[in-house]
C-alpha cells in the first residue's frame, strides 16, 4: 500500500486547510529514507505558508501540535499554493494545493511562487516524496497562487 502524507495548517482565523500527497510503499528497507523525506517535505510546506501547523498524518504514524493561530492576518486558508505535477511515466498531470500561502513569495505579474530558496526546498521535498496516482515519480512543472479551491 502507497504511503501518504498530511499536513493541516490553522489560519489567523482559526479556520483549517490540509494537504495531503501519495508516496510510495514502506517497509523495513526503505523506513529511514523515506520518513526523512517526510520530515523535508513538513520543512518545506512550513518554508512557503503563514499558517500554524495544527497536525501531521504519516500513513504509519499521527502526529498532532497544539499551536496558536498566526497573528499575521494575511494568514488565510483560502489563499493557496497550487503545485502541478506530471507523472514521468505517464505523462498525466494531477495538482495539490497548500493552504496559508506566504503571499511574499509570489511573482507578481504571474502569480507563481518566486525563484527562492523556499520554492527550491519546496520542489526537492516534493519530487523526493511524492507519487503520482499510478505510483511513478513526478516532476513538478508549476507552483501558483490561488485564492479558493480548484
Amino acid at each position: 500500500m502507497p504511503s501518504a502524507y498530511e499536513v493541516s495548517i490553522m489560519d489567523s482565523t482559526r479556520e483549517v486547510g490540509k494537504t495531503r500527497v501519495s508516496g510510495i510503499t514502506i517497509d523495513g528497507t526503505n523506513y529511514t529514507l523515506q520518513n526523512g523525506y517526510m520530515d523535508q517535505l513538513k520543512s518545506a510546506i512550513q518554508g512557503v505558508t503563514l499558517g500554524t501547523l495544527v497536525s501531521e498524518r504519516r500513513l504509519f504514524q499521527n502526529n498532532t501540535f497544539l499551536g496558536e493561530p498566526p497573528t499575521d492576518p494575511a494568514s488565510q486558508r483560502e489563499h493557496k499554493w497550487t503545485v502541478v505535477f506530471q507523472d514521468n511515466v505517464t505523462l498525466r498531470k494531477f495538482k495539490i494545493q497548500i493552504p496559508c500561502a506566504d503571499e511574499s513569495l509570489i511573482d507578481i505579474p504571474t502569480e507563481d511562487m518566486k525563484d527562492s530558496t523556499e520554492r527550491t526546498a519546496l520542489v526537492q521535498a516534493l519530487e523526493n516524496y511524492v507519487r503520482s496516482p499510478a505510483g511513478n515519480a513526478v516532476t513538478v512543472l508549476r507552483i501558483f497562487a490561488t485564492y479558493r479551491n480548484v
